[in-house]
């Protein structure tokens, strides 16, 4: 179980103004505004009341101001990113490809997975929010094979360690995703490939039901119609396997921008919300 001052470190931002008064003077055990509480314990800038079926925490809200954002902004809790997880129609170091058709298969999948730690399984960090297909634009001009872009959130406010390393490592350009997926069939692909398709176990396990070129590791293998798992957050020492999935923290939107994507670009619209925000409050 969760301490309560443990919960408290958790919730507060470190620059929260201490400001809240003790609510209720029933007794423990005593019915009260909440039809009875079992605890009610109350530090500077919280107040936290443990009930019969549920816990209540109350905070104080923090204005800087009337055209501000009040409240506990959600940014110091949570960590975004975005960046490239994986592209189609060339092979990765580790000699995995996708067609773009995979991709598109593939792409629902991404959404809500886990992201993780190095590839460390049990070391869950975050999930990934978001993924849509890109193709993007180099700078001698040539369009680059599709590849699916994702959007991830890491919970900074249980791993801040996890999340000042990252925020360093993306300061240097050193930050990456690296993907995690299975698919139903695995074909052998490449140059040295046989174009002999398998069950992804065998191809996986490099049994006696793969081919020769995959046991080998001496060609390419694509896997089809792949089903993503989730992904990991890479930062050196270690590289991805796919040398352009390069991933970035996303900064705060400033009222402006969030309004703009609120109302789909409609600058008639979005001016219309700024005007009423600037208004006076009665």
């Amino acid at each position: 179980m969760t301490g309560y001052f443990e919960t408290l470190d958790r919730i507060k931002p470190p620059t929260m103004r201490p400001a809240v008064q003790m609510v209720g003077d029933a007794a423990p055990g005593v019915g009260g505004p909440l039809g009875g509480w079992d605890q009610v314990q109350q530090e500077q800038a919280a107040l936290v009341i443990d009930a019969r079926d549920r816990t209540v925490v109350t905070v104080p809200i923090d204005e800087s101001g009337l055209h501000e954002e009040a409240g506990l902004d959600q940014n110091n809790f949570i960590t975004r990113l975005r960046g490239q997880l994986v592209g189609a129609e060339e092979a990765n170091r580790n000699g995995q490809f996708w067609a773009t058709g995979d991709l598109n298969f593939g792409i629902g999948s991404v959404a809500h997975g886990p992201l993780n730690w190095l590839h460390q399984g049990r070391h869950i960090i975050g999930c990934l929010t978001e993924a849509q297909m890109r193709t993007a634009q180099q700078a001698d001009g040539k369009q680059r094979p599709p590849h699916i872009e994702a959007e991830s959130m890491i919970w900074s406010w249980i791993y801040p360690n996890e999340t000042r390393i990252i925020r360093e490592a993306a300061a240097t350009s050193g930050l990456y995703y690296s993907m995690e997926c299975i698919s139903r069939e695995v074909q052998c692909v490449g140059p040295n490939g046989c174009n002999r398709k398998m069950a992804y176990l065998d191809a996986y396990l490099r049994n006696e039901r793969a081919c020769e070129h995959v046991r080998a590791k001496a060609a390419v293998r694509r896997l089809i119609n792949p089903v993503f798992q989730g992904a990991a957050v890479i930062v050196p020492p270690i590289a991805p396997g796919w040398a352009d999935a390069h991933a970035d923290v996303v900064q705060k939107a400033s009222h402006n921008e969030s309004i703009m994507r609120f109302t789909a670009g409609d600058e008639l619209l979005a001016a219309q919300i700024l005007a009423f925000a600037a208004s006076p409050r009665s």
